[in-house]
């Protein structure tokens, strides 16, 4: 267990055994009872037990407010997160929540993420990369996202595919270019403070929106002619695409490649043909 004191955080992921027992939450919730200068919690990389994470249910519901809750990779299942997302929606106090690496985490948590969303006012950062969601039941979270006006980063896997990926990414924007209600100030000041305000915008894009973007790549070079073969650099250029793009696209792209190829080899073979014929000809 390493103690922080400049980050008022007590961080478990350097915890040998990786796995954390009911002795151990109890020692941490009677600590923090007694002592409200503590509130980020750091437990990846542990596996909790049953009781165990009904203690750290407890300990969310308290009278100190926990506002960072790091569980990264700790094999969290869908079951375990209920408890969770009802400890964590009774205090309403985390500003940053970190489930990411948890593959048991799949679609049916769709309902708990929603909740946690939606009844979280102070929620800041949601992180679920690495977790099992897979497009259905996303929506819901879109609407919470909607609907939460405090919420900056959300990183979901790219199993959720692409349209959802752009979905957030437009609701994430949004936010940040959202204007802020003005207060009782003259037309003269607001109109001197639109550049920094404009400069906080892009600042603001570009340290809190950590969702992947999609690189749509130009189709000039295969436009140059309808009986013209693909271009060997633009079938790379796809196959480079990365890991969280369309599976559909992948797969086109595979096909573009061989298809490319097999055109080669007819070129090869019909030219091969002609001077075959051009041979015989000039036998006759």
């Amino acid at each position: 267990m390493l103690i922080d004191h400049e980050h008022r955080a007590i961080d478990f992921s350097d915890n040998t055994t990786g796995k954390l027992s009911v002795h151990i939450l109890k020692r941490l919730r009677d600590a923090i009872d007694c002592n409200d200068f503590y509130c980020n919690l750091v437990f990846d990389n542990n596996v909790f037990t049953d009781d165990a994470l009904g203690i750290l249910a407890a300990i969310l519901k308290g009278c100190n407010p926990i506002e960072r809750l790091s569980l990264r990779s700790c094999n969290l299942t869908d079951l375990e997160l209920v408890h969770l997302a009802q400890a964590i929606c009774t205090r309403k106090s985390i500003c940053h929540l970190d489930l990411s690496k948890n593959p048991g985490i799949t679609s049916s948590s769709c309902a708990e993420i929603t909740r946690i969303i939606q009844n979280v006012p102070s929620l800041e950062s949601l992180l679920l990369i690495g977790t099992g969601l897979q497009e259905k039941g996303c929506s819901y979270i879109l609407q919470a996202l909607e609907r939460n006006p405090s919420i900056r980063v959300l990183e979901l896997p790219f199993t959720v595919g692409y349209r959802v990926l752009d979905k957030a990414r437009l609701i994430i924007e949004k936010k940040a270019n959202k204007p802020e209600k003005a207060g009782d100030t003259l037309e003269g000041s607001k109109a001197s403070h639109v550049d920094d305000n404009r400069m906080q915008h892009s600042q603001l894009l570009k340290s809190s929106v950590c969702l992947p973007s999609l690189e749509y790549l130009p189709l000039t070079r295969m436009s140059k002619g309808f009986g013209n073969k693909c271009n060997n650099s633009y079938v790379e250029d796809l196959l480079e695409l990365p890991q969280w793009a369309d599976p559909s696209i992948m797969n086109a792209a595979v096909y573009l490649k061989v298809l490319d190829k097999r055109c080669e080899m007819l070129d090869e073979h019909i030219k091969d043909r002609h001077r075959r014929m051009l041979a015989r000809r000039g036998q006759l």
